[in-house]
């Protein structure tokens, strides 16, 4: 009577999703997310809607921050590491980046704003004194919880996440 009991358990364990690793962050994908030089993008590619229509080249990255904290975590810090190589390459190094901090529901509007700030802050931060990055070509700002990723779950991690747009001078 063991061998079933023994049998089903091992079927239940081996169908239970395990926790997937932090998001995986390739520069090369980053590099092609901001490019302006793509055609229908920036300035010089050539587009039907105005200047006004086409959003900046922008990508959301998964830098983690812990719960009410602006703190970088050693998997953010391997985010930024990618994306410090990506802002070094010679097709995104001419230009300048907003880097948006946002965070999920919990918590009032203001401290929310301030926190959102401070993590867009410490990615800034980190570009520029852990890689030698340029800081004039970065713009930090906090959009507090008025930009959700998830609205369905607005208390989500997944809301807590820095966004990296060009700017399209």
């Amino acid at each position: 009577m063991k061998a079933p009991i023994y049998s089903l358990a091992l079927a239940v364990l081996l169908a239970t999703p395990l926790p997937v690793a932090a998001q995986t962050v390739d520069a090369e994908a980053i590099v092609d997310a901001l490019r302006t030089d793509l055609p229908g993008r920036g300035k010089r590619g050539l587009t039907i809607l105005d200047d006004e229509d086409v959003p900046p080249p922008a990508i959301d990255l998964r830098i983690g921050f812990d719960y009410n904290e602006a703190t970088l975590t050693v998997e953010a810090r391997q985010s930024i590491r990618a994306l410090a190589t990506a802002l070094s390459d010679e097709r995104l190094a001419s230009l300048r980046f907003e880097i948006i901090g946002h965070t999920d529901a919990r918590g009032s509007d203001a401290y929310n704003d301030d926190l959102s700030e401070r993590r867009a802050l410490a990615v800034a931060s980190s570009l520029t004194t852990d890689h030698g990055l340029d800081p004039s070509r970065f713009v930090p700002s906090g959009r507090g919880e008025r930009e959700l990723i998830k609205p369905s779950d607005p208390e989500s991690g997944e809301n807590r996440r820095v966004e990296i747009r060009t700017i399209l001078d």
